[in-house]
């Protein structure tokens, strides 16, 4: 059993790994073909500095893609505050015959307003004073093709916001699209940046309503508490790469935020891996709280941006280099041979990896410099996406905790296998008799007839079943069926349960499932078009429908 737990750790391994790999081979392939018969505008742009009075410099600046503007506005304006005014030209032949264009920018560090031939053609985020935006998310916008002169040299334009340490990394093009292909771009891009965060904070709603019961047990509460510590600050460190409203009041109270949670995240994983392992190390502990609360009263005392940059890079290496601490405490118990570590090193070495990855990631746009390594780049955070781990890795833990305790009471249900047993022989032996009473009628008394049957009633309700079997892809409502039958709605209603023993969109809903199964055996249509043909308005409602007639979703019940 042990060796069947460590293989399914490894297999939960292998897979994360290939998701992350996956996820990113797809988005060199996504951005790949997205490219393919577009319209560079170059990465050669002219850049203005500006105060937040609008008063801009006269001077323009040459830059190339990718360009950190910080060191711009403080050589300029002396200020980490302003914005900037990026503009290029770019060439369109005359071959553009779509009715819309996708314009396509790299990840911009706070909010924008981006114009083609001086025409707004989109906009992010909260402009000056808020300066904010989802700092991570590519900008993808869509304007007509109208605006463009074919032919012609065009103009664009892009104003952006900036706080302390903005950026703006990756191509710059434009491209023919439909309609379609720019929501089905939209919605991929929507699951991409909330995907995460939703499956984190779902699994964590379950792990702490299972961790609680679990910390009953006075031995184990206080590792199971501070599990659920992690959760909190977790999810503010989870939250930042994709934060789409302005929580916080300015862009200094995010980053100190943002420092805070890392620390505080960071704390309470060691002090869980502590307890897992059951390690004394009070040492080493008193160490890991002095280093927080340093770290938390430099976050907390900071307040000029210069001295942002300065101490932003110190909290940055030390919390990542404190990820090695990770590391070597599962090695350490991996080499005592603890069977624990075999199960939970894979997830740990994960979240060193990523939380190293992003350490690079942060430490760039304190630096102003993106790290690469074999021509890879840290320019975007991924522990969003792998953070899940540490709740499969606990979930396993604990499944395997207690798989002793069940071989402890595997023992007691032996002895008690046996008089279960000889019971069970009796109530079948009873329960035979029962059914054979039944068939001959014994039992058979009439049941009460509810105050409100009447003689016509019984026709009616045969009627509207039939009318639903033959129309239960529509619309069919109770009060329209009522009426049909020149009867009270809510009478019929009644009347219908007591009939079907479901009520109507219960009985409805059972119709379409059950045709639904079919065209999911037998045909090859999506999910979405499978609900609609049978009457769903949407996917959720047929999915909520469907799981409860079967006990499966659509996907596995197809499987």
């Amino acid at each position: 059993m042990r060796n069947i737990f460590i293989g399914i750790a490894v297999i939960i391994f292998s897979l994360i790994v290939f998701a992350v790999a996956a996820y990113y081979w797809y988005n060199f392939l996504h951005l790949r073909s997205l490219q393919e018969g577009s319209i560079s505008l170059g990465s050669e742009w002219d850049v203005r500095y500006c105060a937040i009075s609008s008063n801009c410099e006269q001077k323009s600046h040459k830059i190339s893609i990718p360009a950190f503007f910080t060191p711009g506005l403080l050589r300029t304006l002396n200020d980490f505050r302003g914005f900037v005014i990026a503009k290029g030209n770019f060439f369109v032949p005359e071959y553009v015959k779509t009715d819309h264009v996708l314009l396509h920018l790299g990840k911009i560090g706070d909010a924008d307003r981006t114009y083609i031939n001086d025409k707004l053609v989109g906009s992010s985020g909260g402009f000056l004073p808020l300066e904010f935006s989802v700092w991570n998310k590519t900008r993808y916008y869509v304007f007509s093709s109208a605006i463009l002169r074919a032919g012609a040299d065009n103009s664009i334009k892009i104003e952006i916001a900036c706080y302390g340490f903005n950026r703006l990394i990756g191509n710059a093009f434009i491209k023919q699209i439909t309609p379609e292909e720019y929501n089905r771009l939209q919605l991929l891009e929507t699951m991409k940046n909330f995907l995460p965060l939703f499956c984190n904070i779902g699994i964590g709603f379950v792990f702490v309503i299972i961790f609680t019961m679990l910390s009953y047990h006075k031995s184990e509460r206080m590792k199971y508490i501070i599990f659920l510590a992690q959760l909190v600050p977790g999810i503010f460190v989870i939250l930042e790469p994709v934060m789409p409203y302005p929580l916080y009041p300015d862009t200094a109270m995010r980053i100190k935020i943002f420092g805070i949670a890392w620390s505080l995240l960071v704390l309470f994983h060691l002090l869980f891996l502590h307890r897992l392992y059951q390690c004394k190390r009070i040492k080493i502990e008193i160490g890991l709280y002095g280093i927080t609360i340093a770290l938390i009263t430099a976050i907390l005392l900071v307040k000029n941006p210069m001295h942002i940059q300065k101490y932003g890079k110190y909290v940055i290496i030390i919390l990542t280099l404190l990820a090695l601490y990770n590391v070597s405490i599962h090695a350490e118990q991996l080499l005592k041979k603890n069977d624990i570590a075999k199960l939970f090193i894979p997830i740990g070495l994960i979240l060193a990896i990523t939380a190293s990855h992003d350490g690079f990631v942060y430490l760039s746009v304190f630096t102003m410099k993106i790290y690469s390594i074999w021509q890879y780049e840290f320019s975007s955070p991924i522990f969003h996406y792998t953070s899940s781990a540490i709740f499969i890795g606990a979930g396993l833990i604990v499944v395997y905790q207690y798989i002793g305790m069940t071989r402890e009471v595997e023992n007691m249900n032996a002895l008690l296998e046996q008089k279960v047993e000889e019971r069970t022989r009796e109530l079948t032996a009873s329960l035979e008799n029962l059914s054979k009473a039944i068939e001959i009628g014994v039992f058979n008394i009439e049941t009460k007839k509810p105050k409100y049957y009447s003689a016509q009633l019984e026709p009616k309700i045969k009627e509207a079943i039939v009318f639903i079997n033959r129309n239960y892809k529509e619309n069919i409502s109770r009060e329209g069926l009522a009426s049909m039958l020149n009867i009270h709605h809510d009478y019929f209603s009644k009347a219908f349960k007591y009939y079907t023993g479901k009520s109507l969109h219960e009985y409805i809903y059972a119709l379409r499932v059950k045709e639904a199964i079919k065209l999911l055996l037998e045909t090859d249509a999506t999910i979405l078009d499978i609900a609609m043909q049978v009457g769903f308005e949407s996917v959720k409602t047929f999915n909520r429908a469907f799981k409860k007639c079967t006990g499966k979703n659509p996907k596995n019940y197809r499987e």
